[in-house]
């Protein structure tokens, strides 16, 4: 998930984005085979100003709360 605040885009979807939070979620893998019991590691990245390819877009939509 990328929180963002928009600073430019195209017809194609090709966006620059500043103030980027990107949040990464990764499974603590312990080593242990039963999946249900497994953890959740939240990863949080910081960016000044970023450039994403519009065939990477998947979704865009407003934070919750915000609308």
């Amino acid at each position: 998930m990328i929180t963002l605040w928009p600073q430019g885009y195209d017809i194609h979807c090709n966006m620059v984005l500043g103030d980027v939070e990107e949040t990464i979620y990764l499974p603590d893998d312990d080593g242990s085979s039963d999946d249900s019991n497994a953890e959740v590691k939240t990863v949080v990245k910081q960016a000044e100003m970023l450039f994403v390819r519009g065939d990477s877009v998947v979704l865009i939509a407003p934070r919750s709360g915000t609308i």
